[in-house]
């Protein structure tokens, strides 16, 4: 089971909740928060594959902004994982850059880099994962997504807001990653993942992911429908820095051309 919450992390899709009963002890909050999740991940699927043109938004502190497009592409598995490939098509100096990732429940993920001016394909190892990529604020562990069994789920809260309850719940990494923890905002009204604070290894506030309700586009996949957002934000709290990824063109359900497009890492550096 895999959520993305980048494109892959394109964001999370609707769910439909079932009632919880907040108030009483009938469910462990351990239970409750992974009861969300798997909703939330198996709402996730169904998608088939994703090709999507994407502007990378950089900002720096002070407000200067560069601007990189590239392509993602994506396909998925039987168990709802899938394996995704990113190229960069402008400016000239990030043109071909290409990043592999094959996402795996119980091990840990595999990334492979490709960068055309050394003319070479980098494995990126676990314990580098949790460096930026491509000079973002987004980590390529990040891009990976989350599989849900690699975490311990504790539901923290609720919170009415207007006419919509928002519920809070926190990820306990299980495995190697770059986070403490993460605090992950569910809306019941919008059935979908809107915020996640990340925490750094020393449990300081790290980063914020945050998705804009109104940014939520509608698909449907062999009648089955699911929501992705046209705009995802990574604010990084200590650095002041800021990353957003804007998706046009996005098609899902399509069989991607193998010819062009290749997930076997051997062909990283076609």
């Amino acid at each position: 089971m895999k959520i993305n919450h980048l494109i892959i992390l394109s964001v999370l899709s609707f769910m439909k909740l079932e009632p919880f009963n907040l108030n009483g002890n009938l469910i462990a909050a351990e239970n409750k928060g992974r009861m969300i999740m798997d909703k939330i991940d198996k709402s996730n699927r169904g998608f088939v594959s994703d090709e999507s043109k994407v502007n990378l938004i950089l900002k720096n502190s002070t407000g200067e902004t560069t601007v990189r497009e590239m392509m993602i592409f994506s396909e998925e598995d039987k168990n709802g994982n899938h394996k995704a490939l990113m190229e960069f098509i402008r400016p000239h100096d990030v043109k071909g850059a290409r990043l592999l990732t094959h996402p795996y429940q119980d091990k840990n993920n595999e990334q492979w880099l490709f960068l055309p001016k050394i003319a070479r394909v980098k494995k990126i190892l676990s314990s580098e994962q949790s460096g930026p990529f491509m000079s973002s604020e987004f980590s390529y562990e990040d891009i990976s997504g989350q599989q849900i069994d690699k975490y311990q789920y504790k539901f923290l809260e609720e919170k009415k807001v207007g006419d919509d309850v928002h519920y809070k719940i926190e990820e306990i990494p299980l495995k190697d990653s770059g986070y403490s923890k993460i605090h992950v905002w569910v809306s019941e009204k919008f059935q979908n993942v809107f915020q996640m604070d990340y925490f750094d290894r020393k449990g300081s506030p790290l980063k914020i992911f945050s998705v804009d309700f109104n940014d939520y586009e509608k698909f449907t996949v062999n009648k089955h429908s699911f929501y992705r957002a046209k705009k995802i934000v990574m604010k990084n709290s200590q650095n002041r820095k800021e990353s957003v990824m804007e998706f046009t063109n996005r098609n899902f359900g399509l069989k991607i051309d193998t010819k062009k497009v290749s997930f076997d890492p051997l062909k990283l550096n076609r």
